[in-house]
């Protein structure tokens, strides 16, 4: 492999404004990764992100220069979700000038956008169109149709005209972009195309866990019937009620417990305790963005299987943990899954709540069936880690600078 003596490379992570309540794949890929890279001596990273991206990534460990961006004028936290799309203006604005005014960072080698964020793409652009430095954009997913993705209609149109947009700079501008070995990255990849980006210029990237740590973290009690990591829209929030309602018809006492990456969330948790259904569904434990990772794989381990009502996903990163931790998955039969994970999941019709309860209840009665998927699952996991994943990426960095 080809090894000049020193590579820099600057990271851009705008997405998080002013504060990040989960964390979610990117981010993590970009920890994962940059905390590998940290072992070779003659790599030099920094990170240019904003107060909830440093937050979050000081909370998970990261180690990496630092510099801070403003992602707002007056306010100390989003008081409104609106309030998020105002803070990738305002960053897009001062990651400008703090590269104008910053010679360490404007000397970068390559630059790596962690998200098709505008308030990422626009800092690359201004590094590659001025400065000309190599420009990788990593793309997790594209946007559906505003009229076929649940939420706000409007809102859903401004992301997705301005998801268009990103994926317009990155055809005619990256060096190389990254999409993920997936159904939603051959979508990805088939807008690129559209647009003009060259293929030789677009790779396909792989998301990891680290099977280490998982196999030597401490085992657990059974204490639940079924765990469920990530509390959004996107990851399944609103089935948790009719799911878990049908489950409990079909086999009484069930429990379920919520875990992390909460958003939204608020009035689901009222819905469940107004429905007294608190004694069966137990609510996160503690409202933070990570948990050190013994913790949270012992936590994972102690439920029985894995529920995961996700109607979008970019990997599916939780399912991976999961498998590896030994808990059967039952999960909607996304493209996504299917196409990593077919044949180690109990795949279901997707977004049929009905569907979704009868076969949680049938893989927790049925022992035989329930080993079998649980082993089909660990030797799924088995196939990714990080190690092997940071040194592919690397191979395409140093690609760039031959």
């Amino acid at each position: 492999m080809y090894q000049p003596k020193n590579i820099k490379i600057l990271w851009i992570l705008n997405g998080c404004g002013l504060v990040s309540n989960s964390i979610t794949g990117g981010p993590l890929r970009f920890f994962e990764v940059s905390k590998r890279w940290k072992n070779q001596t003659n790599i030099k990273q920094s990170l240019l992100t904003t107060s909830g991206g440093k937050q979050m990534l000081e909370s998970m460990g990261i180690d990496l220069p630092v510099t801070q961006v403003r992602c707002s004028i007056i306010a100390q936290k989003e008081y409104h979700r609106l309030l998020r799309l105002w803070s990738y203006i305002i960053s897009s604005i001062t990651s400008i000038l703090q590269l104008r005014k910053s010679e360490k960072l404007s000397k970068s080698d390559v630059v790596i956008t962690a998200s098709d964020y505008f308030c990422d793409i626009i800092p690359a652009l201004f590094l590659k169109k001025k400065l000309k430095i190599k420009w990788i954009a990593c793309i997790y997913h594209k946007e559906t149709h505003p009229r076929n993705r649940p939420g706000n209609l409007v809102a859903n149109y401004i992301t997705w005209k301005i998801q268009e947009w990103s994926f317009k700079k990155i055809a005619k501008h990256a060096d190389l972009a990254w999409l993920l070995d997936t159904a939603a990255g051959d979508e990805v990849e088939e807008r690129l195309l559209e647009l003009g980006m060259e293929q030789s210029k677009i790779k396909k990237i792989a998301v990891g866990i680290d099977l280490e740590k998982i196999q030597n973290s401490e085992s657990a009690d059974k204490k639940v019937d079924a765990i469920m990591i990530g509390v959004r829209p996107n990851k399944g929030l609103y089935d948790i009620i009719p799911v878990w309602e049908e489950v409990l018809r079909l086999r009484p006492g069930t429990s379920l417990q919520l875990m992390g990456g909460m958003s939204g969330h608020e009035q689901v948790f009222k819905d469940i305790k107004n429905r007294h259904m608190d004694s069966y569904i137990n609510l996160p434990e503690e409202k933070v963005s990570f948990i050190e990772p013994e913790k949270f794989y012992k936590r994972i381990k102690t439920g029985k299987i894995f529920f995961a009502p996700s109607h979008e996903e970019g990997w599916g990163i939780a399912l991976c943990e999961a498998m590896a931790c030994g808990l059967p998955v039952v999960a909607y039969n996304l493209p996504v899954y299917d196409r990593i994970y077919g044949g180690a999941f109990v795949p279901v019709k997707c977004f049929d709540t009905k569907d979704m309860a009868k076969n949680i209840v049938n893989i927790l009665n049925d022992d035989s069936n329930f080993q079998t998927i649980r082993q089909a699952g660990f030797n799924c996991a088995n196939k990714y880690d990080w190690d092997k994943i940071a040194n592919d990426d690397l191979s395409d960095v140093l690609g760039l600078l031959k």
